[in-house]
């Protein structure tokens, strides 16, 4: 995440994607966490530090990104399914054990018209400058 605001991204989360009833995603701004020391601990960094702002209005998904860092990957993600990124979403939902009807139907209208990508990455820096090349998100 730190990467994509870096590069120009809105920021609205790095943890949690809260989704309303109609799939709409909203800001869960907190500061985002990261390793910056080699004993893994974890520091609080404000959006702004990164030259970028938080979101502050709900908005439609336009990209999931299933992703896991490999060192020397190329990325090279290919397409998935709606139902292939919304299950994917599923594998992480927090309200799934308490709601799983709205959350099953918050997840469907959040991937219906957004673009799923799945594959190994790099570098996140790389990353992320050509997702918001090429997907403008």
């Amino acid at each position: 995440m730190a990467e994509l605001i870096r590069a120009g991204a809105t920021y609205y989360s790095d943890e949690y994607a809260v989704l309303d009833g109609d799939g709409m995603v909203h800001p869960f701004s907190r500061p985002l966490g990261l390793r910056t020391t080699g004993d893994g601990k974890t520091g609080r960094h404000r959006v702004e530090a990164f030259g970028s702002r938080a979101g502050v209005k709900p908005l439609p998904v336009g990209l999931v990104l299933v992703s896991r860092y490999r060192a020397g990957a190329r990325f090279t993600p290919r397409r998935a399914t709606a139902g292939q990124g919304a299950l994917d979403l599923l594998a992480n939902a927090v309200s799934v054990r308490r709601q799983p009807g709205a959350t099953l139907a918050a997840l469907r209208r959040a991937v219906s018209e957004a673009t799923v990508l799945r594959g190994a990455r790099g570098e996140a820096a790389e990353v992320a400058t050509r997702l918001l090349l090429e997907q403008r998100v």
